[in-house]
């Protein structure tokens, strides 16, 4: 049977789950861009930094530092929810995949330096607010079909990894180019 598969009466009990993942990286990556001394920021346009490598480095934190260990923690649940290790661990990683995509993507639309943006800019919530809720009927969307079709045969779950990665791959290589002419042109 698939990792995940919905009760008797439809309800799958895992959204819950996955909205938090979906909230998880545009949240962390609010955080981590926006300082109420980002004025300090003039440091890094005045070094040698390589400022996508700065911008892919605020990524790699959130990615490490956060949700691995959520996805750790998370896996720890599935295994006792499922109590099929197998199954936990493969819908774990399709999750931290998709996780993952989303906040690359959200790095690739708007890639900032860490802690230079004030608070009160990002503080409007109309834009945050976008990106939360395209966020969660994106990433709706995306489980709907992990959850219903791809779940069904292994080699619909590999071709829908390779495709996750592809697509990651991609949003990476467009985020460092971005972010190596688009943080160049912000301090000019």
């Amino acid at each position: 049977p698939p990792p995940v598969t919905p009760n008797p009466d439809g309800v799958d009990d895992s959204m819950v789950i996955m909205v938090m993942l979906l909230f998880l990286p545009p949240t962390l990556r609010r955080v981590l861009v926006t300082s109420s001394t980002y004025r300090a920021s003039w440091i890094y346009h005045v070094t040698p930094a390589d400022h996508a490598k700065l911008v892919l480095a605020s990524r790699n934190l959130i990615t490490g530092f956060f949700l691995i260990p959520y996805l750790l923690v998370l896996a720890g649940i599935l295994i006792y929810s499922f109590r099929d290790v197998g199954h936990a661990l493969v819908h774990t990683a399709f999750l931290g995949m998709l996780s993952y995509l989303l906040l690359q993507a959200i790095i690739m639309m708007s890639p900032e330096l860490p802690f230079s943006l004030a608070v009160e800019k990002e503080a409007q919530g109309g834009r945050m607010f976008g990106v939360m809720m395209g966020s969660v009927l994106i990433g709706m969307l995306l489980y709907y079909i992990l959850t219903r079709i791809v779940y069904k045969s292994v080699p619909a779950m590999a071709a829908f990894a390779i495709a996750v990665a592809s697509v990651a791959w991609l949003m990476d290589w467009i985020t460092r180019r971005r972010a190596a002419t688009g943080v160049r042109a912000y301090a000019d």
